[in-house]
């Protein structure tokens, strides 16, 4: 390393982007002092996530054999009247599900093995500014206040975080994601009842019950794995009336949870268009680095968290200022942040949506699988524009749909375009007019 005495770099929460940084920021000489709310060994979610293993080889981790991976069962869509379901053969062959915690342990053991020290049960209350610079993290350990101060503090403590929630407006770093930005799943698996095999093994209902979300249903070997997602937090007579009609297309869904039974908050939105400061760099869902529309994140996490170990070690002042730190976040938007960000349109269009606008859009043959299968076979997804155009003129007997259809798909390509036109280099003046461009458009 270039530095006779090591940086201290602090990750704030030990997401999946800040632990895979804080692997390769030790291995390079770094100091790098992870913080985690959770306790040691219950760090995630208690449930199967879905990621795509190719980012492995491009990150050089390998699983445990003992891990056990299940194919990703392609996903039949249900219009809100289940008179429509569409099954998109998607090929993602790398596309697997794993438990989190299993993936969660594989790396936090990759971090520790390279020199990365994990503190357990530190509740983080906020950033620590000196002038305009992030110098570390307030929290509360053991009942008690203390600070961590650092050269540099990657913030991967979630869409929620409490460091990102509390930087001076200064910093020009969003600080809430607004309401449509975030959803609310509940998850949990349930007993199997039978040995019925379903029709469709995985399927997503949208606008269930005439609520404003997407509900999804997965039966696997020996439980059956339930998502109640909604725009805004669903209570529990919500949930149980969503499970009561859920069981009568799937007689099969046992009454008993095995686990979980709870709600994880996802963000839903385009890549926010600043995430680094002087002191400070945000990684995975606390930048909103996610597929908008189904909430894919693991996979942009892992390779944001690679992409800014990079211009760390690459930066031979060492001085973590946002000058040097921009070309993390303009090389993020290059290789993913700007194809996820016109994703962005299709999830305010469904958020903006009707109930009655997404039945007609299924029965007319509008949604059909090729869109489906173009948004949803990777977290890298493309839109097929033109054919959307084509079909909107059959909304033509609705004038206010055919228009919102003409507006997403027209956005949809400016949108990416404004994504690719990211400053080159960091000025202020100029960050904060494509900011403001990327915001509106």
């Amino acid at each position: 390393m270039r530095h006779t005495v090591a940086k201290k770099i602090l990750v704030a929460g030990a997401g999946h982007g800040g632990l895979i940084a804080a692997a390769l920021l030790s291995k390079n000489g770094y100091d790098v002092t992870v913080l985690e709310r959770g306790k040691k060994g219950s760090v995630g979610h208690d449930w199967p996530v879905s990621f795509d293993i190719s980012v492995l080889g491009e990150l050089n981790l390998t699983l445990p054999q003992s891990i056990r991976l299940s194919h990703c069962n392609n996903m039949t869509y249900v219009n809100p009247r289940k008179t429509i379901q569409l099954t998109p053969l998607i090929d993602m062959p790398d596309r697997f599900r794993i438990e989190d915690r299993e993936l969660m342990d594989v790396l936090i053991l990759n971090a520790e093995k390279f020199g990365a020290k994990i503190i357990y049960e530190v509740d983080i209350t906020g950033p620590e500014v000196q002038g305009n610079r992030v110098v570390g993290v307030s929290a509360v350990k053991d009942g008690e206040n203390v600070k961590y101060f650092a050269d540099l503090v990657i913030d991967s403590a979630g869409c929620e975080s409490p460091v990102r929630s509390n930087l001076p407006a200064e910093m020009g770093i969003e600080r809430e994601f607004c309401d449509g930005q975030m959803f609310y799943a509940y998850r949990a698996l349930y007993e199997r009842k039978g040995k019925m095999q379903p029709p469709n093994a995985y399927c997503l209902y949208f606008f269930h019950m005439n609520c404003k979300g997407i509900d999804s249903v997965m039966t696997e070997d020996d439980y059956v794995d339930v998502m109640i997602g909604r725009f805004q937090p669903a209570d529990s007579r919500e949930i149980n009336a969503m499970l009561s009609d859920l069981k009568i297309d799937n007689p099969h869904l046992g009454k008993n949870i095995l686990r979980g039974g709870e709600t994880a908050i996802i963000p839903i939105r385009r890549t926010l268009p600043v995430f680094v400061a002087d002191g400070y760099a945000a990684v995975g869902d606390c930048a909103g680095m996610t597929n908008p529309v189904f909430g894919w994140g693991i996979n942009c996490a892992l390779l944001a968290g690679k992409i800014l170990a990079q211009t760390v070690t690459e930066n031979k002042k060492g001085d973590f200022t946002v000058k040097s730190l921009w070309n993390y976040q303009k090389k993020y938007f290059y290789e993913l942040g700007s194809r996820l960000a016109a994703l962005d349109k299709l999830r305010q269009f469904y958020y903006d949506s009707e109930i009655g606008d997404i039945n007609f859009l299924f029965e007319k043959n509008i949604i059909s699988g090729y869109e489906l299968e173009s948004s949803a076979d990777s977290e890298f997804a493309h839109i097929p524009v033109l054919e959307l155009l084509g079909k909107a003129i059959v909304c033509s007997a609705r004038l206010p749909l055919l228009i919102k259809i003409i507006k997403t798909a027209r956005g949809i390509k400016k949108l990416e375009a404004v994504s690719n036109q990211i400053p080159e280099k960091y000025d202020r003046k100029k960050v904060m007019k494509w900011a403001n461009k990327y915001l509106n458009t």
